[in-house]
């Protein structure tokens, strides 16, 4: 078994996240990296957790521990796990060549302990109560932000054309536009996931449908298309954010020559 899991363990060592893990880690700017995760995590729990009513609902809270003389002791164990949770989202985003969420995210969980031992210092129940439900009202605020989703973009499907002709199918190339468009698919529309344009010949085509792929693959696309038997009457981008053309899309309608 030892020898069938090693080497895909140094795979794992020797891929691209690897490398650029250890450049991160090894650059010569370690202290603007340290900085920088710093910064990032702070901001991360900040966004994505403990926003302003949940900060601001604690702090009222450590107040009235502060001036209430009857308080419970904390529990040791319950702070050093939440202790190491701090570190380890630290650590790991110092680690990291990107410092975004999904690092970090893995301990999120544990970050809960926070303002449960703050209400578990609160020796009367009646006002313990009253807090628990501040509380869960100001982590609850957190739900109707949509834009706290990585990569998910609220008003994205609009930019896409092809979604609003439901009537035709579409042709979705490589397995890159398959995860980054997935959010954005419109319900009611048939959608046929290929890995190369070449699998287009081998699929029982529409007299008109359309064909979707990353930017940067698009031109080789167009050159697929056998224009003895289709044509192409419209092509069309659409951007991913704003960002770098990796995350930009390109398509066009083709229809079947009669």
């Amino acid at each position: 078994m030892a020898q069938l899991l090693y080497p895909k363990y140094m795979q794992g060592f020797q891929s691209s996240r690897a490398l650029e893990t250890t450049s991160t880690i090894m650059a010569g700017a370690v202290f603007g990296n340290m900085k920088s995760s710093i910064v990032a995590i702070l901001n991360l729990i900040y966004t994505y957790y403990f926003t302003l009513p949940v900060l601001a609902t604690m702090l009222i809270i450590f107040i009235y521990l502060i001036v209430s003389k009857n308080k419970n002791a904390l529990p040791l164990q319950h702070c050093i796990v939440f202790g190491i949770a701090i570190i380890y989202a630290l650590v790991i985003t110092v680690m990291a060549p990107y410092k975004i969420l999904r690092y970090a995210m893995p301990v999120y969980p544990f970050f809960i302990i926070l303002p449960i031992l703050l209400l578990a210092a609160i020796k009367h129940k009646k006002i313990q109560y009253v807090f628990m439900v501040l509380l869960c009202i100001s982590f609850s605020l957190n739900i109707f932000n949509e834009n706290k989703m990585d990569y998910v973009y609220k008003n994205k499907l609009a930019e896409y054309k092809f979604t609003q002709d439901e009537a035709l199918p579409v042709f979705i190339v490589g397995v890159g536009a398959h995860t980054l468009l997935v959010p954005y698919l419109a319900d009611s529309q048939t959608y046929i996931f290929i890995d190369s344009m070449n699998d287009l010949n081998a699929q029982n085509v529409d007299n008109e449908f359309y064909v979707v792929c990353m930017k940067s693959a698009f031109d080789d696309a167009k050159k697929v298309i056998d224009r003895n038997f289709y044509i192409i009457t419209s092509v069309f981008d659409a951007g991913y954010n704003g960002e770098s053309n990796f995350y930009c899309f390109s398509g066009m309608q083709i229809q079947r020559i009669e």
